[in-house]
């Protein structure tokens, strides 16, 4: 019984005790850092996956967006090319036609071959200066119609692929 009561063997036993303790705290913290480290780069390994694949979506759809839009927009040059080439041809049927008659000339009353005075005239007797005109006023408006058309396409595209 005196052996517990010796100073010497209570200080061994508290300095074998403090490093038991503290030799488990420190191998046991290693091991829970370690552990904790290794769940942290699973979980960075995962977003990055998430994330790539979120990216690589994300590129996909912009590609099926830019396709569908390329391909609209070639339809509406297809149509526009169209519409240069009709007006163009009306251009030249238009400088055939003759000019219009000075303002002394206008105020004359014009009679038809059947002897009924012309009250106005039909596109076949416009012109030229109002011909060119109107064929150039009419192919401004079918391109801002295929630019329309163009813009809604592409919106619809863009909503059905959402």
């Amino acid at each position: 019984m005196m052996a517990y009561m010796n100073p010497w063997f209570l200080l061994a036993m508290l300095v074998a005790l403090l490093s038991a303790s503290g030799i488990g705290y420190w191998r046991g913290d290693k091991a829970g850092r370690a552990e904790i480290q290794q769940q942290w780069d699973h979980e960075k390994a995962d977003l990055l996956a998430k994330h790539t694949e979120a990216v690589n979506q994300a590129r996909e759809k912009e590609q099926n967006w830019q396709q569908a839009a390329d391909n609209i927009r070639q339809e509406k040059d297809r149509e526009i090319r169209n519409l240069n080439a009709r007006t163009t041809a009306l251009s030249n049927v238009m400088r055939q036609r003759q000019d219009r008659p000075s303002a002394d000339a206008s105020n004359t009353t014009q009679t038809t071959g059947s002897g009924q005075v012309a009250a106005g005239c039909t596109g076949k007797q416009l012109y030229r200066p109002d011909g060119e005109f109107l064929v150039g006023e009419a192919a401004r408006a079918d391109e801002i119609r295929a630019a329309l058309k163009q813009c809604y396409s592409q919106y619809e595209a863009i909503r059905s692929q959402h």
